[in-house]
C-alpha cells in the first residue's frame, strides 16, 4: 500500500521516503516500525525489519530488540484511479482529520469496499470504518480511540473473513461496545445455509469477561445496483448478514 500525507503536494521529486510495516499481531512494542529509503534496493530494509521482529518475537526477548511502538496510523484511502469515489469523498475527510491528528493522518491507496467511500482503517488495530464525511468522521475515530467503536460505520477488522468482520461487527453493536481488540475469534464453521443465503457459517468468539458468544452469520445477495462511481452498469453483489448473537456461557446463556 501506498501512503501520503493529505493535500497538494508541490513537488513528486522526493530525495528520501518512508517505509513502515504493521503486524496488528506483535507485540505493542513492536507492531509499527518506520524506515527510510531514497532507492528501490533499500527497501529490503523493510523485509530485514519484519524478519528481526519475527526473530525477536520467536525468542521472547524484549531487551534485545527494541522497537517503539509508534502513535498509530490513519490511513484514508483517496485512491481516485480505482474509483472516483474514493478520491471525491476520501480527500476531504483526510484533511479533516489531518487538522485534529496531523502526526497520524495518511492518504492511501486501495483498501478495497468502493462503495463504502470514504474509508478510513486504523493501524496497527485493523479497524475499518465505512460512509464517513467530514461532519462525522473525527467522532468515528475519536469514539474508536476511547474505547467505542461505532458500530453504525464499522466495516470490521482487518485479516478476517467476510463472516467473522459480521460477527465481529454484531457483538460490538448487540452486547458492547467493547474495547477494540477485546473480542477474539475463536471458530468460524461453514454450516447449511437456509432460505434465501447462498453461504452461512457459525462464529464463535470470546467476550472480554470471558464468556463466549455465537453468531450465525448468512450471505445474501443484493439486487444489481451501480455499486461505485466508476461502475458503467449495474451489478449484483454479496453481503454478509449477522444474525442475533447467543451468549453460550454464563446466566445471559440462550
Amino acid at each position: 500500500m501506498l501512503i501520503r500525507r493529505p493535500g497538494r503536494h508541490s513537488s513528486a521529486v522526493c530525495l528520501s521516503r518512508a517505509w513502515c510495516v504493521v503486524d496488528p499481531a506483535a507485540p505493542s512494542d513492536r507492531r509499527v516500525t518506520w524506515g527510510t529509503w531514497a532507492y528501490p534496493a533499500e527497501l529490503l530494509g523493510a523485509v530485514d525489519r519484519v524478519e528481526e521482529l519475527h526473530a525477536a518475537q520467536a525468542a521472547d526477548d524484549a531487551g534485545r530488540v527494541v522497537v517503539p511502538d509508534e502513535d498509530r496510523l490513519i490511513l484514508v484511502c483517496t485512491h481516485g484511479r480505482k474509483d472516483v469515489c474514493c478520491a471525491l469523498r476520501g480527500r476531504p475527510v483526510a484533511l479533516d482529520l489531518a487538522r485534529r491528528w496531523p502526526e497520524q493522518v495518511w492518504e492511501c491507496t486501495h483498501t478495497g469496499g468502493d462503495r463504502f467511500a470514504a474509508n478510513v482503517v486504523l493501524l496497527p488495530d485493523g479497524a475499518t470504518y465505512g460512509g464517513l464525511d467530514t461532519p462525522t468522521a473525527a467522532d468515528v475515530v475519536q469514539a474508536h480511540l476511547d474505547g467505542r467503536p461505532d458500530t453504525a460505520h464499522l466495516r470490521g477488522a482487518t485479516g478476517h473473513p467476510r463472516a467473522v468482520q459480521a460477527a465481529l461487527v454484531a457483538v460490538h453493536e448487540q452486547l458492547g461496545p467493547f474495547p477494540w481488540g477485546s473480542v477474539a475469534v475463536e471458530d468460524a464453521t461453514a454450516v447449511e445455509p437456509t432460505g434465501q443465503e447462498v453461504a452461512a457459517h457459525r462464529v464463535t468468539l470470546r467476550l472480554p469477561d470471558g464468556r463466549r458468544a455465537q453468531v450465525e452469520v448468512g450471505e445474501h445477495r443484493r439486487p444489481a445496483a451501480r455499486l461505485t462511481c466508476r461502475a458503467t452498469a449495474p451489478k449484483e453483489s454479496q453481503v454478509p448478514v449477522a444474525g442475533p448473537v447467543r451468549v453460550l456461557d454464563g446466566p445471559d446463556a440462550s
